[in-house]
């Protein structure tokens, strides 16, 4: 009998002792779970602060291609409104005087072609009607001068007169270059050709406004 109760005793102890360390494991187990939860939380943290400041860093650097491309669209509009200036600075839409002077209307052509006649009193000059380049001075004093401008883009502009030019083959000219000096009420015939043909000087003018 005796030692059948000394046998339950350390069945009992064994696993009272069992049940201990099987707690103390789980205790164990417990404690590391909870350190890498911890530990997860903390790299989850630092993980969303690092994806908060790259999400700033994406807005600020948004806000600056914005700005970059409004002012690559605006540069690019400001050169093409430049280039479409130069353009037309070369186009003969000008009066080709400086002031004001009397238009014939009731002559109209000359050999044919269409040709503008203004009578421009003195102190008024003969100016180019469009930026270009003197490509010939013809004629003289007794039959009249004829200075021709080419514009580089299929206009030529013709100017006549018994007026001396002061201009010579080559140069470059602009609408407020001087051809002829004028002295005296002075007849000046101006003349425009597009592409070789002759067309009427008046309208290219008036498409001016």
């Amino acid at each position: 009998m005796k030692s059948k109760g000394t046998l339950k005793k350390k069945m009992i102890v064994f696993f009272i002792t069992a049940e201990l360390v099987f707690c103390i494991i789980l205790i164990i187990n417990l404690y590391n779970a909870n350190s890498r939860i911890l530990s997860l939380s903390g790299q989850i943290h630092e993980i969303t602060q690092q994806n908060t400041k790259l999400a700033e860093e994406q807005k600020v650097m948004q806000e600056k291609i914005w700005l970059l491309s409004d002012t690559v669209i605006l540069k690019m509009q400001r050169e093409k409104e430049c280039e479409e200036e130069i353009r037309q600075s070369y186009i003969p839409t000008g009066l080709p005087f400086n002031g004001t002077a009397f238009y014939n209307r009731k002559e109209n052509e000359r050999d044919g072609d269409p040709i503008a006649l203004f009578y421009a009193s003195d102190g008024i000059s003969v100016t180019a009607a469009a930026n270009g380049t003197v490509v010939s001075v013809e004629g003289d004093l007794q039959n009249g001068f004829c200075v021709t401008v080419d514009h580089d883009n299929g206009y030529c502009s013709i100017y006549r007169s018994r007026l001396k030019p002061v201009v010579a083959e080559g140069y470059e000219v602009t609408d407020k270059t001087v051809l002829f000096p004028v002295d005296g009420n002075k007849e000046l015939g101006y003349q425009i050709t597009e592409n070789g043909h002759y067309i009427d000087p008046i309208e290219l003018i008036e498409s001016n406004g």
